[in-house]
């Protein structure tokens, strides 16, 4: 991937309080979901509201995603799966809330998922880097 330099999206100014207590939250040792990082390769960070007033932290991975290796597995479509829930007994659902966080991620490819925000965090310009699979 190209090295090119890290550019952002301006975060407004009434999110800045509930984006950063996000970051300190999982910069937290004890989560250890994010770490600092200096990559050369960062990719801009996106406020999305939700849908009872909270802020949804995205990474806008388009660049990233331009040059991957597309996943060889495919997908089930919507009928094959309803036709397999069809014949079951017993139907389930489990809510595996952040359970992307518990896929670990290659070490050699941590460098090319790094975040960048548009302001220090307690005086340094931190690059996040996470250390497990984002969404």
């Amino acid at each position: 991937m190209e090295r090119k330099k890290p550019y952002t999206y301006r975060i407004p100014e009434t999110l800045k309080g509930k984006v950063y207590e996000q970051i300190g939250k999982l910069l937290d040792v004890d989560a250890g979901l994010i770490e600092e990082s200096y990559s050369d390769t960062a990719h801009p960070v996106v406020c999305i509201y939700k849908k009872y007033g909270s802020v949804r932290l995205c990474v806008d991975y388009r660049t990233l995603n331009a040059v991957r290796k597309p996943d060889d597995f495919p997908m089930k479509n919507a009928v094959d799966l309803m036709y397999n829930i069809g014949k079951a007994n017993i139907i389930t659902t489990l809510d595996l809330l952040k359970g992307y966080w518990a896929i670990p991620m290659d070490e050699q490819r941590k460098d090319y998922t790094s975040l960048k925000l548009t302001e220090p965090i307690t005086g340094l310009m931190f690059y996040l880097l996470c250390s497990k699979m984002p969404q």
